[in-house]
């Protein structure tokens, strides 16, 4: 899931458009709002993993992120990691994408919906108690019995004095195998994933950089396919001649023709 929120912090930096957007302080800030969605998804779900004693620490986490207006629905839902995947899918749907753009950024949503699922199936449906109750008696009792078993194949050292090593080495590794077997069933406690969320944050706050180091003279038609200008497109843009540079443009297999296009596109 990290991954993939950080694919869509990366795609909605890079392809923001001052196509659709000319006004560059209004598409950092969509940009940053989308990093910081990001970031509230990832933090509600280590909440959610995390057990009551997290409540206090996600709550002033949530409400320093967000504006109260939407801290509050998620903090009150029932399910408050799919109410910030809720708010991170409006928040992309207010970006300046292309429906090409906007539909590949929606997969991620849609990758990240189907692994916090598999998250709350691990969280949700433990190992019965009973069952390593009933592992760790089993254990126990074979463990007290096998100096019994080491009895005779250790006659061959001074008053049998052998199987007590043996037998707690032995011990040792398989007391460690049930240990280990615990934590797997529930592994969100060893997990680090707070490091995980506080990077999630750093990253989401460098975000509305890397989109305000991209200048407007970057963009054009051979960056993301220049669907903007696509036939049906209402989006008009103008083309100084003093700036255009001569491009070949492949009319069918066997011919092509020489076109001017500029390295840069204004809105009219």
């Amino acid at each position: 899931m990290g991954t993939e929120c950080r694919n869509i912090m990366r795609m909605t930096a890079a392809w923001s458009s001052p196509l659709r957007e000319p006004n560059k302080e209004k598409r950092v800030a969509a940009v940053a709002e989308v990093g910081n969605a990001c970031y509230v998804f990832f933090r509600t779900l280590l909440r959610h993993v995390s057990g009551p004693p997290d409540e206090e620490s996600f709550q002033n986490d949530l409400y320093n992120a967000l504006p109260i207006e939407e801290a509050k629905p998620i903090d009150e839902a029932g399910n408050r990691q799919l109410r910030a995947l809720f708010y991170l899918s409006r928040c992309i749907e207010s970006l300046p994408l292309s429906e090409r753009q906007r539909i590949e950024v929606d997969k991620a949503c849609v990758i990240i919906g189907d692994t916090m699922g598999g998250t709350e199936r691990v969280y949700g449906t433990p190992v019965p108690l009973s069952y390593t109750r009933h592992t760790s008696r089993f254990l126990t009792v074979w463990l007290l019995l096998l100096p019994l078993a080491l009895y005779e194949p250790f006659a061959y050292t001074w008053n049998h004095i052998g199987m007590i090593p043996a037998s707690a080495i032995i011990s040792v590794f398989l007391f460690g195998i049930e240990e280990i077997s615990i934590m797997l069933e529930e592994p969100f406690s060893i997990l680090a994933l707070p490091g995980m969320v506080a990077s999630m944050k750093g990253f989401s706050e460098q975000l509305p950089q890397w989109h305000d180091y991209y200048t407007d003279e970057e963009y054009n038609m051979n960056i993301y396919g220049g669907e903007e200008c696509a036939p049906g497109s209402n989006i008009k843009v103008a083309i100084p001649e003093s700036k255009s540079v001569e491009i070949t443009e492949s009319i069918d297999e066997n011919s092509s023709r020489k076109v001017n296009v500029a390295p840069h596109w204004y809105f009219t």
